[in-house]
């Protein structure tokens, strides 16, 4: 997983300045792209859209998000809306961010690796991650 700018900026800001950007943050929200958006994208920077989708919520906390030495990943499957018409769209990465919807601040990102060749997402399908499946290595 990447950090975006403004992700590395809140982690030098709370290491270095004490300044805690996502203070009462309690949620996160995950949403899918269909290509990498950058250390400079947004929360819509190649977010795919389909009829049934939304951005989900995690938790910021340890049943969102399980973390073991300087590895974390999703503590639990990560599961978005069943898409309900239109053609297949493939996501290929999933995004971490602050806000449920509308532009967003996109704090990571990550390749989908499980499948290798991302989620196909056609009619009647609910894309999932996998309980695990979304690494975080901070190495």
């Amino acid at each position: 997983m990447s950090k975006t700018n403004t992700g590395e900026n809140y982690v030098l800001l709370w290491l270095l300045n004490a300044t805690d950007s996502l203070a009462g943050v309690v949620t996160l929200h995950c949403s899918l792209h269909s290509s990498s958006p950058g250390e400079g994208g947004d929360q819509t920077t190649g977010e795919i859209t389909y009829t049934g989708y939304a951005r989900i919520t995690a938790s910021r906390s340890g049943s969102g998000f399980t973390i073991a030495g300087s590895n974390g990943s999703n503590a639990a499957d990560l599961s978005w809306g069943k898409k309900t018409a239109g053609g297949d769209v493939t996501a290929t990465y999933v995004g971490i961010g602050k806000d449920l919807a509308g532009v967003g601040v996109l704090l990571a990102y990550a390749l989908i690796t499980n499948p290798a060749a991302g989620l196909l997402i056609s009619n009647g399908v609910i894309p999932k991650i996998l309980l695990g499946d979304l690494d975080w290595n901070e190495d």
